[in-house]
């Protein structure tokens, strides 16, 4: 009886707890840094050995411009900021010194358009999986954030096609270098 009436609360309390637990991944996490508001952080999933694009949405409530200038996580080798245009046709892809977040404004990070690409990830990203990334800022400095594996449409897959040379090669050749700069 005793045994009985001790364990039916941990049970409870456990299912409680796995519950709640479960409806905070199904959850976007929102993240605040000075003026900044990061919100909706989601990784493309991928197959072993690929890259994967990052998107989010970041709003600025500041009178200054700010920009995004880095990107790092232990989860990969190399993360850099990228900008994907359509040029006659033909979808292009290039890295870039910084993406600003202007005054008052948002900047949406999206298929298609600006993104965090990673490469060398230690394991492929599935629908759900969770992981950590840094992000720095000029003005705002630097936030860790969660970003969610999500199966997302629009854009290019980028697992299949070519990435301006990135793909096979040590990334680590690109420290340093000025990619030029996004308005």
């Amino acid at each position: 009886m005793f045994f009985r009436t001790l364990i039916a609360p941990l049970v409870a309390l456990a299912m409680a707890v796995g519950a709640a637990g479960a409806a905070g991944t199904a959850q976007a996490h929102e993240y605040t840094l000075g003026d900044l508001t990061l919100h909706e952080a989601k990784a493309r999933t991928t197959i072993p050995n690929r890259p994967t694009a990052i998107y989010l949405m970041i709003s600025n409530a500041g009178e200054a411009d700010d920009r995004l200038v880095a990107a790092s996580s232990p989860f990969f080798e190399v993360m850099e900021l990228h900008k994907s245009e359509m040029n006659d046709g033909v979808m292009s892809m290039a890295a870039v010194e910084a993406i600003v977040v202007p005054a008052g404004g948002d900047v949406v990070l999206e298929p298609g358009g600006l993104h965090v690409m990673a490469f060398g990830a230690t394991r492929a990203i599935k629908e759900g999986d969770m992981f950590e990334i840094s992000l720095t800022f000029e003005k705002a400095g630097k936030i860790d954030i969660i970003v969610h594996g999500a199966k997302i449409k629009g854009g290019h897959s980028h697992g299949g096609h070519d990435h301006g040379g990135h793909s096979g090669h040590n990334h680590g050749s690109h420290s340093g270098h000025n990619h030029g700069t996004t308005n």
